[in-house]
């Protein structure tokens, strides 16, 4: 139990507090990294390992339709805007590290400071880093420990992009900024950032409980915690040869009957992750805050088809099919009433509702006329959730296409009502399940799977398989209430032929209203180049991936 074992005297120091009453709710919302489906073991019927998450789960509410984007920044972006991430100039990846929020909208945690709140943003951001006005605590957040970008090149060593390896330069992406003082971590090299992520929590939610201790009322306090596990480690000149799925070996060695290096390897990567959320949600009860917090947990998109799976849903992250934007998402703690735990959600969800949600659902505000150049597409949906009530919500709209955005080889997809309706080329459509373990022990490292000296750092390969790209839709219909699993197209069929084209009328509909990317800088191929060139410059000579104007 070694990252249990690596908290136990903070949670010892912790327990001593006095915990002060408080009227308004804490929130510890939890992002998982490209988290599958069939990852947990709650859902692969215990072929993994996630106690301390099933439990969570056991006593909480599952969100069955809950969708988000088929790839990290855009989700994200729907969450801290609470629109859909097209409607903000976020259609995909595209020029991802130029990327930043149009800087009228209100984020979330600015939001929640109207109410009183204090926020601390940890892991993975994200939602532009390019720039100061796009980083987290330029938009509400107290402090922020974390990286910027959509992976960090190791779990260990925490180096960004930009690194030049005839020069020795290794860039790090891991900043720790207050306030408006912005600047990079030191001293984290060599800790799996699972570790350093838990640990920086449970500091945070301590340091709260100190300073308010004796206090009426304790101030709310909202956690962003946003981990890296499981999400690849993207590799560079020093790391791309050794393997991307990363996990102390120490955790790897619980799996000895799991065949395949990469499944041994997210195995441990998920039991990490299952052990992180298992220290934090303790440090809460141990503080004796957590009958006052709304425990969120979700993925930011499908798993990866070469280290998660998804089943039953068909496809996974990068694709438009449900294993791609259907995802693991629910709501747990005390808040929970008792008739509710345990229960499924299958109302329809989507990431942008969290801004309602957690604002006027959790800390009881009101949204504003103007949080930004539209109106928020998300809902509040807390009341519905708890309740087991309709959802306000009737239509995802996931991709669009316009004069921004026109790209049919990754697709465009909405869903209103029961119905589906997918153009373009959805993307990989395996369905792919959790593997089963044999009967024999076998060691680490007879499948690509690499151990780094006497380091105790222990990284896998990406499965193999060859992708499936070969159904384009002109387009696909599905009734994805009855059919989830996307088995049966309904397009050929005459009855259907009203519904597409209500659908299609909808999704075109909705293109008219994207705005143009929203970019740091005006886009072109040229100043593509130029930024690109300016942002390595600046990593390479300070050591650190940081914005420019910093």
């Amino acid at each position: 139990m070694l990252a249990s074992m690596l908290l136990m005297g903070t949670l010892a120091i912790v327990a001593c507090a006095a915990p002060s009453a408080t009227q308004q709710k804490h929130v510890l919302f939890v992002v998982a990294d490209d988290l599958g489906r069939n990852d947990l073991s709650h859902f692969n019927g215990g072929l993994s390992e996630t106690p301390a998450i099933d439990d969570l789960l056991s006593n909480g509410i599952f969100l069955e339709s809950y969708y988000t984007f088929k790839v990290c920044s855009p989700s994200r972006t729907s969450i801290m805007s609470g629109r859909y991430a097209w409607r903000t100039g976020f259609y995909d990846m595209v020029n991802d590290d130029g990327h930043v929020l149009n800087f009228n909208y209100t984020m979330l945690p600015d939001l929640l400071k109207t109410a009183g709140y204090t926020s601390h943003a940890i892991g993975k951001w994200n939602v532009g880093g390019i720039v100061a006005k796009s980083t987290p605590t330029y938009n509400g957040f107290e402090s922020f420990l974390g990286y910027y970008s959509a992976c960090q090149q190791d779990y260990y060593y925490h180096n960004g992009s930009c690194a030049d390896a005839s020069k020795g330069l290794y860039p790090i992406d891991m900043s720790f900024n207050q306030g408006k003082n912005i600047s990079g971590a030191s001293g984290y090299a060599g800790q799996y950032s699972t570790h350093i992520y838990t640990q920086r929590a449970i500091a945070v939610m301590q340091q709260h409980v100190a300073e308010h201790a004796g206090e009426e009322v304790m101030p709310p306090l909202f956690q962003y915690l946003a981990y890296q596990n499981v999400h690849l480690a993207c590799g560079d000149a020093k790391t791309a040869a050794i393997g991307p799925v990363q996990a102390p070996c120490a955790t790897i060695g619980r799996f000895p009957l799991v065949q395949s290096d990469t499944f041994k390897a997210q195995s441990a990567n998920m039991l990490e992750l299952d052990w992180g959320i298992g220290n934090v949600t303790q440090a809460y009860k141990s503080a004796g805050i957590w009958d006052d917090t709304a425990f969120i947990l979700v993925s930011d998109n499908g798993g990866p088809l070469d280290h998660t799976t998804n089943y039953p849903l068909r496809g996974g992250k990068h694709t438009f099919w449900e294993g791609g934007v259907r995802v693991v998402a629910f709501v747990s703690g005390p808040l929970v009433p008792e008739s509710r735990r345990g229960s499924v959600y299958s109302g329809m969800l989507h990431s942008s509702d969290w801004y309602k949600t957690i604002f006027e659902g959790i800390a009881g505000g009101t949204t504003p006329a103007y949080t930004g150049p539209s109106v928020p597409d998300g809902y509040n949906t807390w009341d519905a959730i708890l309740g087991g009530s309709a959802s306000p919500r009737t239509e995802v709209i996931h991709q669009v296409k316009n004069q921004y955005f026109n790209d049919s080889t990754t697709g465009y997809a909405l869903r209103v009502g029961d119905f589906k309706l997918l153009v373009g080329t959805p993307g990989d459509s395996r369905t792919l399940a959790w593997p089963k373990p044999g009967s024999s022990p076998v060691p680490f490292g007879r499948s690509g799977g690499n151990i780094e000296g006497s380091t105790g750092h222990c990284r896998g390969p990406t499965g193999s398989g060859s992708k499936n790209m070969s159904v384009v839709c002109s387009p696909c219909l599905f009734n994805v209430v009855d059919d989830p699993t996307e088995s049966n197209d309904l397009a050929s069929n005459a009855s259907y032929a009203s519904t597409i084209a209500q659908l299609t009328q909808r999704l075109s509909e909705a293109g008219l209203e994207g705005p143009p990317l929203s970019l740091a800088y005006p886009y072109s191929p040229a100043q593509q180049k130029v930024m690109e060139t300016q942002i390595c410059q600046h990593a390479q000579a300070t050591g650190y991936w940081e914005p420019v104007d910093a």
